[in-house]
């Protein structure tokens, strides 16, 4: 019997990328493989920083040691890192940085001569190796701005030093990973969310009222539902806005207009249809309601609609009209308020705080809401440091993972995974 395989295939959808910034979805598996690509992201991709600094000279007021700690934080740019030596494997060197395959040396060399206050930065650090340097994080569209004095414009400050202070140093930098030490690390933020699915009983929903469903959208903490006004209009379409029901009064409308506008032209129509319409009106309209129109004015439109478009006007009065009623001898016409739908507008900002849900309870609405996550379908957040692009980040750590589960698949014949992964396999076996 062939045993069964429970192979998947992960996809990668990207949703926003930025050098720095990348926010990406990963279907078709499950949270173990999720969990381990963020642990990989953050812990195991390789980047170069400073490891070893040799001090010259430190007038300062920060100690040797203090510095060197500041100077181990810089984010060094890492594009190369994935293609470097680690310094323990290296063959070529003696492990004092004159390697160019393992180590890129820097030198720093500042003093100042005046009463103003001198700030030593990271862009006063120079390095044997251009593709190599500290990451600059000034926005290039300010580089001509004489007057932007920010701490983006001036790097990253290391020490500041005082007339007669001098700072002078050799630093080595080497490549490492996040595991060893948190200065190794090129992952500001690695993040993921289960996406969330979510379903509103819309039957219950129903019975609620408007200043319920207002209650009950403000009871989450983060904006995911909102008030969505539908207009029902399914009774007045083929009837309202083609002038049925001005056909159906037997009314030319067509004729009633003149050239100069709003006049007509016998005095008796005009009477007639005013009649008719004020009445309407005064036995149709909420009691309370207001829309800021005379007589006149409301049987001009009256008029209009009834030839044009009549739900247009019905619209932007929040009304919606009944067209039945509308064809009865007595002309009566029932009046309604607009319907209002809950929606979720932004799923993704729900946090599985259950607010909604203990609301809908409180409301004696049990199953009002059904909200789940999706097992294999997760929305990454990655933050990088600026040493390698966060695009970048992503790929490294895929591939990295991949030699991982191929040392795992090697790790009974020890030779064969020392030879094609050194030390790598050893890890993976736990030597």
């Amino acid at each position: 019997m062939e045993s069964v395989s429970y192979q998947r295939f992960p996809k990668i959808k990207i949703r926003e990328m930025k050098d720095d910034y990348l926010k990406f979805e990963l279907r078709e598996t499950d949270a173990s493989m999720a969990n381990a690509l963020r642990r990989v992201m953050i812990a195991e991709v390789p980047t170069i920083a400073i490891d070893l600094v040799e001090i010259e000279v430190n007038s300062s007021v920060l100690n040797d040691e203090f510095i060197a700690h500041r100077l181990g934080l810089i984010p060094l740019t890492s594009e190369r890192a994935m293609g470097m030596r680690f310094s323990r494997d290296c063959d070529a060197c003696d492990g004092d940085g004159q390697c160019e395959y393992c180590s890129v040396e820097f030198h720093l060399r500042a003093k100042c001569i005046t009463d103003q206050t001198l700030d030593v930065t990271s862009k006063d650090l120079y390095s044997s190796d251009h593709a190599v340097i500290p990451v600059d994080f000034s926005d290039p569209s300010d580089a001509n701005d004489p007057f932007d004095h920010t701490e983006t414009q001036r790097g990253i400050i290391i020490v500041k030093l005082r007339r007669g202070q001098e700072l002078r140093l050799r630093a080595i930098a080497r490549k490492g990973i996040g595991k060893d030490h948190a200065k190794w690390s090129p992952a500001a933020t690695v993040t993921f969310m289960y996406e969330p699915e979510i379903h509103i009983n819309e039957d219950l929903m129903e019975t609620l009222t408007l200043e319920e469903k207002l209650s009950w959208i403000e009871s989450s903490p983060t904006k995911v539902f909102d008030i969505d006004k539908v207009t029902q209009q399914n009774s007045t379409k083929g009837i309202l806005g083609t002038g049925l029901l001005a056909q159906k009064m037997d009314l030319n409308v067509e004729h009633l207009f003149s050239a100069q506008g709003f006049q007509f032209e016998t005095l008796g129509v005009c009477l007639y249809l005013s009649s008719i319409f004020m009445n309407l009106f005064n036995s149709c309209m909420p009691k309370d309601a207001d829309f800021g129109l005379n007589p006149a004015k409301f049987f001009c439109c009256m008029m209009i609609v009834l030839y044009f478009d009549l739900p247009i006007l019905l619209e932007s009065l929040n009304l919606v009209v009944d067209a039945e009623n509308c064809l009865q001898e007595d002309l009566s016409v029932k009046w309604k308020p607009l319907a209002t739908n809950v929606v979720v507008v932004d799923p993704e900002a729900y946090t599985y705080d259950d607010e909604v849900i203990k609301k809908a309870e409180a409301m004696g609405k049990r199953g009002l809401i059904d909200i789940r996550a999706k097992e294999d379908s997760f929305i990454f957040t990655v933050e990088s440091t600026g040493a390698v692009k966060a695009s970048q980040l992503v790929l490294n750590a895929i591939e990295i993972l991949k030699q991982k589960l191929d040392a795992v698949r090697l790790s009974d014949d020890t030779v064969e995974a020392d030879d094609q992964f050194g030390e790598l396999g050893v890890h993976m076996r736990g030597g």
